[in-house]
């Protein structure tokens, strides 16, 4: 889904990091403001956000993120998996179960291999809601 303005912000802005040097706080609140009018409304630009006006604006006070709109909303509906391969390699064993001389009727064994494989960091879905 291809949205009509920026989505990601790769590089922080010079007056914003002169901003954060200057507080005194360890924690900051990070967010995104944009200006929307009537007509984007009407032509269902955010309805992915469900706004929408028939005669009345409606909204949501929370939504989830739909996973199609972005990358970022993808990971956070399903998590991601990320490769470390800047690490060194670790063990990895799978297990498979197998006949016994390609015969099912004779029996079967289980056969496990360890190969070296680079280690993952699994996140898990953070499921937030914009409000």
């Amino acid at each position: 889904m291809k949205m009509p303005w920026k989505k990601n912000v790769r590089k922080v802005p010079e007056k914003i990091i002169r901003k954060i040097e200057e507080m005194q706080s360890e924690s900051v609140v990070v967010a995104t403001v944009i200006e929307i009018t009537k007509e984007e409304i009407i032509q269902g630009k955010y309805k992915h956000l469900l706004i929408s006006y028939d005669g009345k604006l409606s909204y949501e006070d929370e939504v989830f993120p739909n996973p199609s709109v972005g990358r970022y909303s993808n990971y956070n509906a399903n998590g991601r998996t990320i490769t470390k391969k800047g690490l060194p390699k670790v063990p990895k064993s799978f297990t498979n179960t197998v006949p016994i001389f390609g015969d099912w009727g004779k029996g079967s064994v289980d056969v496990t291999r360890t190969i070296l494989v680079f280690p993952k960091e699994y996140c898990y879905p953070k499921t937030i809601q914009s409000k």
